[in-house]
């Protein structure tokens, strides 16, 4: 368990390290930043390193905290559309989640490669308009009881 202080250094650095990245933190900066002394942050955490992996996994707790809240918010969702009548019975949240992530995703990654195979500019608004049509039928057809 960490002291008050060495909390307050984490909390601090939740935006400053991640942003900066751990070759572009500087343990200078840092101490500055929180009133304190390089002394202190070695204390507390003996590394740079020990303390970026503090920051990122104290971010995962809260990351997996909301998304845990997401999934059964969703679960809720598809729960009372299958009781309507209006979903099919049998969808994972999770899995949904990461197929509507993937299609949004592959689409944004993939635009400069795709805007050449494909001959079209696919960041052109008319274009973004149909890609996203397209995803909500997809995903309405994915999960409605009758398509």
């Amino acid at each position: 368990m960490l002291s008050k202080r060495a909390s307050a250094f984490s909390r601090q650095q939740r935006s400053n390290l991640p942003a900066r990245g751990l070759g572009g933190a500087r343990v200078d900066a840092i101490a500055l930043q929180s009133k304190s002394n390089k002394r202190m942050i070695y204390h507390y955490f003996g590394s740079m390193e020990q303390l970026f992996k503090h920051v990122i996994e104290t971010a995962y707790v809260g990351i997996r905290a909301v998304s845990g809240q997401f999934m059964q918010m969703v679960k809720q969702i598809l729960d009372r559309s299958v009781a309507t009548g209006v979903f099919r019975k049998g969808i994972d949240p999770v899995q949904l989640n990461i197929t509507i992530a993937a299609i949004g995703y592959y689409y944004l990654t993939n635009r400069f490669t795709g805007s050449i195979v494909f001959e079209r500019d696919l960041m052109s608004p008319d274009n973004q308009n149909a890609r996203l049509q397209f995803n909500l039928d997809t995903m309405l057809r994915l999960v409605n009881k009758q398509p």
